[in-house]
């Protein structure tokens, strides 16, 4: 890891309270996601589930554009373990793993602060350094 990685890991540590389990890269996909979906971190620390990312525009779109360019608007959302419900791992068949996503689909849920049913995003996580695990962990109450 770079310094600059390092740092800022000790960093969000320092400004959260929360110590860092597992990260990985990932695509929130929705619901409520924008079409092409929203790159960014995910990260399970000893309290909760975040997302860390930021909406992009699509490359194609961006020549075309004539207003001038921004800073992506971020896209964060946090979930408190206790209140996770749910991990659903669709299996990838030979054909999906050719044609589908580089990286393989979750859906997460949880139970909203307000109450009432609950909710759950999907996502593709790139799973290189074993996060599933540790989120099934986290999901069972482990």
């Amino acid at each position: 890891m770079t310094r600059d990685a390092e740092t800022f890991w000790r960093d969000y540590e320092r400004d959260t309270g929360e110590t860092v389990e597992a990260r990985a890269m990932g695509q929130w996909l929705g619901p409520g996601a924008p079409r092409e979906g929203v790159w960014g971190i995910l990260v399970l620390t000893d309290r909760s589930f975040h997302f860390l990312g930021r909406k992009s525009e699509n490359w194609v779109r961006g020549l075309f554009t004539l207003r001038g360019r921004e800073d992506p608007e971020p896209v964060e959302f946090r979930i408190p373990r206790e209140a996770l419900r749910g991990l659903e791992e669709p299996r990838r068949t030979w054909l999906s793993r050719i044609l589908g996503a580089a990286f393989p689909e979750i859906a997460l849920s949880w139970d909203p602060a307000a109450g009432g049913e609950a909710s759950r995003a999907v996502f593709n996580v790139d799973d290189q350094q074993g996060f599933l695990d540790k989120l099934r962990g986290a999901v069972r109450g482990g």
